[in-house]
């Protein structure tokens, strides 16, 4: 049994929980975003079904059906406009959705399946893509211009990893990118002439990056947490940190405890430097942070 736990201010008064409850739920992506009346919608995917509810009443506003598994979902976060859903399948479409009729507007055929993508220009033509690696070749990390016809132009930002990266995040408006490798972590300056990584010695299992800040954090095994900027090291989890989030001043951090642990940047050690949302009926597995940093989901 799985469940998706929306909330308010941990630690500070009782959140509003809103409980999905799904058998063999194949959680792929998690997001809340704004309606047009500023409302918040929780969409998530399931298989090859991706649902919306509504956060204040749990009720299911949507469904987007797909011929194949969902692999990555995204939304366009502009908090002044009415947002678009975009999925990926497993098959290597991509897809812009109508959400409020469930029709998709465009769609993209890729020969490799996406597994992030985030569009870096407001009229949604432009987008940094990574592909998931193969057999055959590694993690390909490209700029992709999507035409309406269904066209596609591909230019090659840097797929030169020296292993199937385990995580990567963007970060700073997109000006960053970095990545976890085996025994180290890279960071991409994407706003450079050169765009090649500047590596680090780490033993980390995931990174998050901050959306607007020149601000990562990871996630070791042992359940540590290290901000990269500060060089702080935060260490509550017992056990491995299943993600990590950031928005704001708040970092989010879940893992095996079932609990949501909301850290704040500017005190991270200190006395009030955490809160905790505890009880969740399962381990955490993923996190995300509505844009206007007033409501949190996690997924277990």
């Amino acid at each position: 049994m799985a469940c998706i736990t929306s909330s308010g201010n941990i630690g500070e008064r009782p959140g509003k929980f809103i409980m999905f409850f799904k058998q063999n739920l194949n959680l792929r992506a998690l997001v809340a975003i704004p309606s047009s009346n500023f409302l918040l919608i929780l969409l998530f995917a399931c298989g090859s079904v991706v649902q919306l509810h509504s956060t204040e009443t749990g009720v299911e506003l949507k469904r987007l059906m797909h011929d194949a598994e969902v692999s990555f979902i995204t939304v366009s976060d502009n908090l002044n406009k009415e947002f678009e859903v975009f999925t990926a399948t497993v098959d290597g479409f991509v897809n812009r959705w109508n959400w409020k009729d469930a029709v998709i507007l465009a769609q993209w055929k890729f020969q490799d399946e996406v597994i992030q993508m985030h569009f870096i220009d407001s009229t949604l033509t432009s987008a940094y893509v990574i592909f998931k690696p193969s057999v055959a070749k590694n993690a390909m990390f490209n700029l992709v211009n999507f035409h309406q016809d269904g066209q596609i132009k591909t230019t090659e930002v840097f797929n030169n990893f020296s292993s199937c990266p385990q995580s990567f995040c963007f970060a700073n408006n997109i000006k960053c990118f970095a990545f976890i490798l085996r025994d180290s972590f890279g960071v991409i300056d994407l706003k450079g002439k050169q765009r090649r990584p500047i590596y680090h010695k780490h033993s980390a299992a995931l990174i998050t990056g901050h959306p607007t800040e020149p601000i990562l954090a990871t996630g070791s095994l042992n359940g540590e947490i290290s901000h990269q900027l500060s060089c702080t090291i935060c260490h509550w989890h017992p056990y491995v940190v299943n993600h990590l989030v950031i928005r704001a001043n708040t970092l989010l951090s879940g893992g095996q405890e079932q609990v949501l642990v909301k850290w704040d940047l500017r005190d991270l050690n200190g006395r009030h430097g955490k809160s905790f949302c505890a009880r969740l009926h399962s381990a955490v597995k993923w996190i995300t942070i509505s844009p206007n940093s007033e409501m949190y989901a996690q997924c277990g």
